[in-house]
């Protein structure tokens, strides 16, 4: 659970990457970039808005089928009639003659079925021959095919106010025609002409959503180019920075005085082998990032443990941290290193450790030159006083 807990910060959010989605932007693209970027976006979004709604209303005015349906229902009804009206012609052209073909037949037939699909699919004309029809359907058929039967089988003569009413819907049914021809007709005018504005609308779009995805595509271009080489300028820096810390690593080793370095925190970033040899806590794996109080314990505890004694833990602290004091210490193997510490403008501590054990070997035998010289002076004086 605890593991849980402490892995969850780590895992982004999809909130804190929208909250820095801006920012990383302006880092890659600069001002001016989010600026192009944010402007070709939203043209790119009118853009595609713009053509969607012109593809729905496009869609919308193309629903032309009931047109189409009543058009070619018309049609039919106006064939039927033309062909019921030509056979009766030609059945009272022949007379008696028994060649003429019924018109109750297929031509009455065709008619009433074109009849009743117009009455019932779509709204007749009112107040006209064709909407009484309609309402009065049956019988009109059964009235009027009476009359055709009879004509078929004895010749007699059609009535004249059936007659009269087919004539009637007849020129009925040829102007619904040539009305609906010309709805027909004004409609595929009207679409052509949205499909033609629907046409420049989506070209426009079309080009502007180009446009602005080739300003998208250039940014981001210019953004990988620019990491690009920000990247190879990083590497170089990078590989400088290396071969200059080598440099430095190998001057400092190559040094005779001892030389450790501290951050503003006080804590181990770099010693060379000869601060290791002084001090043994600087032996350890772990010694870099340690403190300077927690090495300086340790190695207090290290001298303690060889039988040395009790350590100045505290004066060396102190001493680390005034960094104007001075303090000479003689090694196990007899050597004598003067210890300072030097602070920088950056916050480090750089502290040396300088052998000075010819020195201390001159200063001794320099005390005991003049010892022995001050014995030689004060045994004459001596002789005197006993004789």
């Amino acid at each position: 659970m605890a593991s849980n807990e402490l892995a969850q910060p780590g895992v982004p959010n999809f909130v804190d990457l929208l909250r820095s989605f801006p920012g990383q932007a302006r880092l890659a693209l600069g001002t001016r970039g989010v600026l192009w970027a944010t402007f070709a976006g939203i043209v790119g979004m009118i853009c595609c808005a713009v053509a969607f709604a012109v593809i729905a209303l496009s869609l919308h005015r193309s629903d032309i089928d009931p047109q189409r349906r009543k058009a070619r229902d018309v049609l039919t009804l106006d064939n039927a009639s033309r062909l019921l009206m030509r056979s009766i012609l030609a059945s009272s052209s022949a007379g008696q003659s028994s060649n003429a073909a019924p018109i109750a037949d297929a031509p009455w037939r065709h008619f009433t079925d074109s009849l009743r699909t117009l009455c019932r699919d779509f709204d007749v004309p009112p107040q006209t021959a064709l909407a009484a029809t309609c309402v009065a359907q049956q019988e009109f058929t059964d009235r009027v095919g009476r009359e055709i039967r009879n004509f078929d089988t004895q010749r007699r003569p059609i009535d004249v106010a059936a007659l009269r009413h087919l004539l009637q819907l007849r020129d009925e049914i040829t102007e619904l025609s040539l009305s609906t021809t010309r709805a027909a007709d004004d409609l595929i005018g009207e679409l052509v002409d949205d499909y033609s504005w629907a046409l420049l609308v989506l070209t426009l779009s079309t080009t502007g959503f180009v446009c602005a995805g080739l300003v998208l595509i250039l940014l981001v271009g210019r953004t990988s180019m620019d990491y690009h080489a920000q990247w190879r300028r990083a590497a170089d820096a990078a590989q400088q920075a290396g071969a200059s810390r080598d440099m430095l690593s190998e001057v400092v080793e190559a040094l005779p005085a001892g030389i450790v370095v501290y951050d503003s925190g006080e804590r181990l970033i770099m010693c060379n082998s000869v601060a290791r040899t002084l001090t043994p806590a600087l032996r350890r794996d772990d010694a870099i990032g340690r403190t300077y109080s927690a090495l300086a314990h340790d190695s207090a505890r290290a001298l303690e443990a060889a039988g040395l004694g009790p350590q100045p833990v505290q004066e060396w602290i102190e001493r680390f941290r005034s960094k104007t004091t001075e303090r000479t210490r003689q090694t196990e193997d007899g050597r004598w290193f003067d210890w300072s510490e030097k602070g920088t403008a950056s916050g480090l501590t750089v502290g040396l450790r300088v052998d000075v054990t010819d020195l201390k070997r001159h200063e001794f035998a320099l005390e005991q030159a003049r010892a022995e010289q001050e014995h030689a002076r004060a045994l004459p004086v001596a002789g005197r006083f006993n004789g």
